[in-house]
């Protein structure tokens, strides 16, 4: 095999491994990672009592690569919203998060934008290579954007027993629809532990 096509399929191969998320990799690692961790925390300003999720994998309801995730947040001082984050995540370009809307068991509930704007932000995943045969080949970068957005907590209660519960990401002109009940290709997805982050709320 000629070097220009090893270089291809290392390239293929990272994409497809970033999108897919951390699959292959166990649980434990995937969560000290950072993804899917829930926290539940005293504020030092208020006292309120706080609980996060960081975002956790939804899986595309067309069974593809899973490039939305979804965390969540609430406090005490407002314990009837959750703060819904949607990230999405790319190769190739940054998103304009403009909508999200979710389908739980034939009921549509478009959830508030908390934030004005879509946040952007971007992590090196392989540096620039040079080889003899190929040239120079760009380092990877992964794009994320993410927005804020708010829904009533007792909707976000539903969604573990649903029967059917999806998620639609709209940028303004298409969209995006995760299914939050399917797994997704061994990573943490939001259904693992979402059961976790209700209870600690609820405590």
């Amino acid at each position: 095999m000629v070097p220009f096509m090893k270089t291809k399929l290392i390239m293929v191969s990272v994409f497809a491994f970033v999108l897919s998320g951390c699959a292959g990799m166990s649980e434990s690692m995937q969560k000290s990672a950072g993804v899917g961790v829930v926290t539940a925390d005293q504020s030092d300003f208020d006292c309120a009592r706080e609980v996060q999720m960081t975002p956790a994998f939804v899986a595309p309801s067309d069974g593809g690569m899973a490039t939305i995730k979804m965390g969540l947040s609430w406090r005490s001082t407002t314990e009837d919203q959750v703060g819904v984050l949607i990230r999405f995540s790319s190769l190739t370009e940054y998103q304009t998060i403009s909508s999200v809307e979710l389908n739980i068991d034939g009921q549509f509930y478009e959830l508030e934008p908390a934030e004005a704007v879509t946040n952007i932000d971007s992590e090196r995943l392989t540096n620039t290579t040079c080889t003899y045969a190929a040239g120079c080949t760009s380092g990877l970068v992964l794009k994320e954007s993410d927005k804020m957005f708010l829904a009533s907590f007792d909707v976000i209660k539903k969604i573990p027993s649903a029967n059917k519960a999806l998620v639609k990401v709209g940028n303004g002109r298409s969209y995006q629809v995760g299914d939050l009940l399917a797994d997704s290709y061994g990573n943490v997805t939001v259904l693992d532990v979402l059961p976790e982050f209700l209870d600690k709320v609820e405590r």
